[in-house]
């Protein structure tokens, strides 16, 4: 399950602004970091381009190759039977039901929702965030034009192998949406 990556990091520091338990809490509140600021934060790899280096199996903070995003790419459309996107989950599930012959609840209505208007964030941490989700972005993108030319959600691999990890990934999304 990708995540628009833009979205992904205004929601994440909007979530650490909000939670003072978070190890991220005291870097924003206490020393007032804007967005923009925390974007850009070198310590912090999972603002960068986070989720082709989890898949990449990447944690050390240097830059993100073509290799690197080829390697992410190559383990998400081989190793996941079923691929979709957060801001179309309800599609995801419908899919995901099929495979599984089974029905799949909905999940539009999200009780962990910010504001996720871009309109009001400053142009500058726009443009912080996306050029530090550049692969990110682009795989996210992959992922979400597969998905509209097909009318279903991404399939890959045969279908049978992925059950056990399935079943994680199904409840790490509706955690997700809680």
């Amino acid at each position: 399950m990708m995540r628009d990556p833009v979205r992904r990091i205004i929601s994440h520091y909007r979530y650490v602004k909000r939670h003072p338990n978070h190890y991220m809490h005291d870097a924003i509140a206490k020393r007032g970091m804007t967005l923009s600021e925390y974007a850009s934060q070198e310590n912090f790899i999972e603002l960068d381009n986070g989720q082709v280096r989890q898949l990449a199996g990447l944690i050390e903070p240097i830059p993100l190759s073509q290799e690197d995003f080829d390697m992410a790419r190559k383990k998400i459309f081989d190793a996941y039977d079923l691929i979709g996107t957060l801001d179309n989950v309800d599609a995801f599930l419908m899919r995901l039901g099929s495979l599984l012959r089974c029905d799949m609840p909905a999940a539009s209505v999200r009780r962990n929702r910010s504001p996720q208007d871009q309109a009001d964030i400053d142009p500058q941490a726009l443009a912080v965030i996306r050029s530090r989700n550049i692969w990110d972005q682009q795989l996210y993108d992959e992922i979400r034009q597969r998905n509209e030319a097909s009318d279903e959600v991404v399939r890959s691999g045969s279908g049978h192998r992925f059950r056990a990890q399935l079943a994680l990934n199904l409840r790490w999304a509706l955690w997700q949406l809680s």
